[in-house]
């Protein structure tokens, strides 16, 4: 069986609008936080909300349909801090792959 966590690492690699958006460190960061501390729900309207800023719009939209691809696991829904290491670790798991 494999391991739901590596499918949707896999998941979110392949999702073009993650592949298209150059991420910063610092709002990955700001955004897992929010994710860790207060679930789905307040960070889908935080992001909403950046979406409405020009230098964030891109970066919050691919972390929308990271929200997306997440909420479909319960593991994500029962342990935040994985979606947390998840979100903050997107700019890796973005280029995994990409060197072969």
């Amino acid at each position: 069986m494999t391991d739901p966590i590596e499918k949707l690492t896999e998941d979110i690699r392949q999702c073009q609008e993650v592949q298209r958006t150059r991420f910063s460190n610092n709002f990955l960061n700001t955004v897992g936080e929010v994710f860790e501390r207060d679930g789905f729900g307040t960070t889908r309207t935080f992001l909403l909300e950046k979406r409405e800023r020009q230098d964030l719009r891109h970066q919050a939209g691919a972390l929308l349909k990271v929200l997306d691809l997440m909420g479909a696991h319960p593991e994500i829904r029962q342990r935040r801090a994985i979606g947390r290491t998840l979100i903050k670790a997107l700019i890796a798991i973005k280029g995994m792959g990409a060197r072969t």
